[in-house]
């Protein structure tokens, strides 16, 4: 890509954030930087900005976490070496080496931090999705080995069950938006993957990831408490999911039988 065709692209990309002229100055002005060093500092600059709603929001994402995605993508068009700093505490994925584990999160416009958080640790991943990987986002973390992609198809837990037996760990966003684009519209989270963790006899973890001040991504996860059933489970992840982002309200269990 040419100088001037990177400007045209981060001009088109750029018209969704505030300060987008001192955000164009300031990443054209230092292509020749470190690249996380370019990202942190239109991070101050753009996390600061509270004028405007980011588009594409959805139900129970932070503006922070939208912002922080756009933000990273554009930086990754302008400086394609440059990838998201990740972190995390070692010692809870330690115990993810020894027999089954299944994370369990909730979409927060972070996609793979949590994947390549187990990369960095040594550990392979599988990761559920409604659609095909976007090969930009996946592009996005410095993998040495990329995630599994399983489609939330009829075979799914199939397949996540062979991931499984393949010694990688399996990560599945739990929510769904029930009445999408209607008035009633709300958030719920599913059973599905709680109750296939306990089937297969998989060790459960709750994950999220937070968006620091400085802008990085940094991966939460927790041991789930002990439950009798797969409902107390997805009762006890919504605890954790308020407990980790403020911004969730009103999460409610809901019937996911089967994939949409």
């Amino acid at each position: 890509m040419t100088f001037e065709e990177k400007l045209l692209a981060l001009r088109k990309a750029f018209r969704f954030l505030d300060h987008r002229a001192a955000l164009m100055v300031l990443v054209l002005g230092n292509l020749d930087k470190p690249p996380t060093e370019v990202f942190r500092a239109a991070w101050r600059l753009v996390n600061v900005s509270t004028s405007r709603q980011p588009r594409n929001d959805r139900f129970g994402v932070p503006p922070k976490h939208v912002r922080h995605y756009c933000l990273r993508h554009l930086i990754k068009l302008a400086l394609p070496q440059y990838s998201p700093t990740v972190t995390f505490d070692p010692k809870v994925l330690e115990h993810m080496r020894h027999g089954h584990s299944v994370i369990v999160s909730i979409h927060a416009r972070t996609e793979f931090a949590m994947c390549a958080a187990l990369d960095q640790a040594g550990l392979q991943s599988a990761i559920v999705t409604a659609f095909d990987v976007r090969p930009a986002e996946m592009q996005n973390y410095d993998f040495a080995a990329p995630p599994q992609n399983i489609l939330r198809d009829r075979d799914v837990f199939v397949r996540a069950l062979a991931a499984l037996r393949s010694g990688r760990v399996v990560v599945c966003d739990a929510d769904f938006i029930v009445d999408k684009g209607l008035p009633s519209a709300r958030v719920c989270i599913s059973t599905a993957i709680f109750e296939f963790a306990r089937r297969v006899n998989a060790t459960l973890f709750f994950g999220y990831t937070q968006i620091s001040d400085e802008g990085d991504m940094n991966c939460i996860f927790r041991p789930a408490p002990h439950a009798d059933s797969a409902e107390e489970d997805a009762h006890r992840f919504i605890d954790f999911a308020a407990d980790v982002q403020s911004e969730i309200t009103n999460l409610t269990i809901g019937d996911w039988t089967r994939p949409a």
